[in-house]
């Protein structure tokens, strides 16, 4: 999982979804990473994760170590209700896991309305991982969205209608923008 340690994010409720995933027999396990926010509700997070060897609770990582955790895992949990958006649950997308979500929120757009992937309570969650976990061929007919999760939320698409605003806002066609925009993917300093 990937969000700030803070109450709204549930992260009580997804180490429980982990348990009982686990207790289907599914070796699981989960990696909190995200920077705290709430001390006390950390500290709640912390006693759960700490008689259970599969939750590691790892705080807030460098911008790389964060890619390379998301790039070599399968799955993804998220957990905050009614959320406008989800950029956690995009960037495990765009990394490959297939992302968990509640069905409530603006995370669903990200996950394409799978039913698969949407759940409505946390025993929902166990049932739909295990399904899925339990499936190999589900699995492969999740796992085929990476590159149009990175066609609908990435970098690259940021910066063309970014560019096209610009140019609408000043009138300009965005035909010829593309021959006399500049590549500002080499600025010094620039993060994308």
């Amino acid at each position: 999982m990937l969000g700030r340690i803070e109450r709204s994010k549930r992260v009580v409720e997804m180490i429980e979804m982990v348990d009982g995933v686990r207790e289907r027999g599914h070796d699981t396990h989960l990696h909190v990473i995200g920077p705290t926010v709430d001390e006390e509700y950390r500290r709640e997070v912390e006693a759960l994760a700490s008689d259970r060897e599969y939750v590691y609770l790892e705080g807030e990582l460098p911008r790389e170590e964060l890619v390379d955790r998301v790039c070599s895992h399968r799955y993804g949990l998220h957990a905050k209700e009614f959320e406008h958006f989800g950029m956690a649950v995009a960037e495990l997308a765009a990394g490959g896991a297939v992302p968990f979500v509640p069905n409530d929120g603006g995370q669903h757009a990200i996950v394409d309305d799978r039913e698969e992937l949407l759940y409505e309570s946390p025993a929902d969650a166990v049932e739909k991982m295990d399904r899925v976990l339990s499936n190999p061929d589900l699995q492969r007919d999740l796992r085929k969205r990476p590159e149009e999760i990175r066609r609908r939320f990435g970098p690259e698409r940021f910066r063309e209608e970014f560019r096209a605003a610009v140019d609408e806002s000043l009138g300009r066609s965005t035909d010829a923008t593309a021959e006399t925009s500049p590549d500002l993917s080499e600025v010094p300093g620039r993060a994308d």
